[in-house]
This record gives structure tokens, C-alpha cells and sequence, in this order.
């Protein structure tokens, strides 16, 4: 596989996605603890450190699936930057202990008929995270995919009212029949209607990429949730494949 074009131009985390990290790793040492007793230590190289681009190939298999090229084939996800973190607590006497290891990844995927994959994950190596709301079920592994304008940087969905943009480029919404039927029966907007309008807009907004805004959104989320994992007495060790 071979990166080229505008999908190169974005392989590397741009000043953006790097003050995203920042500001992460600065909130996450106030939040866990006043005392500061919370570090993270840049890790450039270790033991298990590999070279990137590294490539995994994931069977995309949805057989239910409405367009034909959703049914077959893979999607080769590249992870093609990563800034990586090991975590120290400051216990007695001053003296501090690893507890775990925090990776922000970066990964592309080319596609032939369709938009490109962009996704950051946020990763911690001993402890199991959950899966986000913003990410998409055929890239769950891979975080949170962003939408990117032609100068290669995540920007806004939004308009100030909070409604979409026009002009980011998103395929055509289409409600499903059932909820459509819904929405024709019903003159005022139920709390179950708008439930539903919004659970599926959110599920297109996953497939096709999330603005800043949302991007924003999730890493303070994550955060939240490491903080939680690492307060935690006990870590829970399982295998990853590519971490």
C-alpha cells in the first residue's frame, strides 16, 4: 500500500491533533490527583517500540450492508503516527511507579470508491477501555474517524445553531423507511422521535467524520475514563495486537 496525495499530507498528527495531546496529558495531571502525584514521561523508543507505518488489515464482512463494496473486501487501516506516554504515580517517600503506558495513535486508510479513513484512538496498554459513542462500528479498533477539510486539518461541522453544514462534503443523510414512516405520522416531535432522529444521525456522523467540535468532546471523555482506570487499585492485563 502506498500513501499519496492528500491522504500523505495528513500522516503525521498537525499542530491541532498535537494540542489535543497536550492539553489531554496537562488536564489529566490536575484531574487525577491536586497534589500533582500524576507524571507522563514521553517514551521515544522501549521493548516493544515498532516502526512506523505499520499496516493491519481489517474484513469490512457486513453482509447486510446496503451498498454492494460494504459486503466484501478489507480495509487496510496504517497507523502512521503515534505519541506515546508512560504513566508514573508518585508514591511515599517521594518515589515514583509505572502504572501504565497511554498511547495517541494516528491511522489511515485508502479506499477506492469512497472517502479515505482518518481516525485518532486514545489507548492505554493495561487497562481496557470502552468503546466511544463516536466510534464507528467498522473502525471501532481505530477510534474516533475525523472529518478533514482540504487544508488537512479537523475542522467544524457545526453551523452556531448547531445544525450540520452544508458544505463539508457528507454523502446524503436519508432517515431510514421505518423512522421516515414515524416522522410522517407524528406532527409534533416526541421525545422518542427525537431519539431516534438523533441516534441515527449520530451513527452517519461516525461513518463519515467528526468535526472538531466532537473531536474535543471525546478526548475529554477519554480522559475521564483513564482517570477512572487509573484511580482504580487493580489493572486488567489483556493481549493487544498491535500496541
Amino acid at each position: 500500500m502506498v500513501l499519496f496525495g492528500a491522504l500523505f499530507a495528513k500522516k503525521k498528527f498537525d499542530i491541532h491533533e498535537r494540542a489535543l495531546i497536550n492539553n489531554f496529558i496537562k488536564r489529566a495531571i490536575s484531574d487525577f490527583d491536586k497534589k500533582r502525584s500524576l507524571s507522563f514521561n514521553y517514551d521515544i523508543s522501549g521493548d516493544r517500540e515498532e516502526k512506523l507505518p505499520t499496516y493491519y488489515k481489517i474484513e469490512r464482512g457486513n453482509a447486510a450492508a446496503e451498498k454492494w463494496r460494504d459486503r466484501i473486501g478489507t480495509d487496510t487501516f496504517v497507523m502512521t503516527d503515534r505519541v506515546r506516554y508512560t504513566i508514573l504515580k508518585k508514591e511515599k517517600f517521594k518515589k515514583e511507579k509505572e502504572i501504565d503506558t497511554i498511547s495517541f495513535c494516528k491511522f489511515l486508510a485508502e479506499r477506492n470508491t469512497e472517502s479515505n479513513l482518518v481516525t485518532i484512538q486514545v489507548h492505554l496498554r493495561n487497562r481496557r477501555m470502552s468503546t466511544h459513542r463516536f466510534e464507528a462500528g467498522f473502525s471501532s479498533e481505530f477510534g474516533i474517524r475525523l472529518y478533514q477539510g482540504s487544508n488537512n486539518y479537523i475542522e467544524s461541522i457545526y453551523n452556531k445553531d448547531g445544525s450540520i453544514k452544508q458544505n463539508i462534503g457528507y454523502p446524503e443523510f436519508k432517515y431510514s423507511k421505518s423512522l421516515s414512516k414515524l416522522m410522517k405520522k407524528e406532527k409534533k416531535m416526541s421525545p422518542v422521535k427525537k431519539a431516534l432522529i438523533e441516534d441515527e444521525l449520530q451513527r452517519h456522523i461516525n461513518k463519515s467524520g467528526h468535526g472538531m467540535d466532537d473531536v474535543k468532546v471525546f478526548f475529554d471523555e477519554k480522559r475521564k475514563e483513564v482517570i477512572k482506570l487509573l484511580k482504580k487499585k487493580t489493572k486488567t492485563s489483556y493481549p493487544v495486537f498491535y500496541f
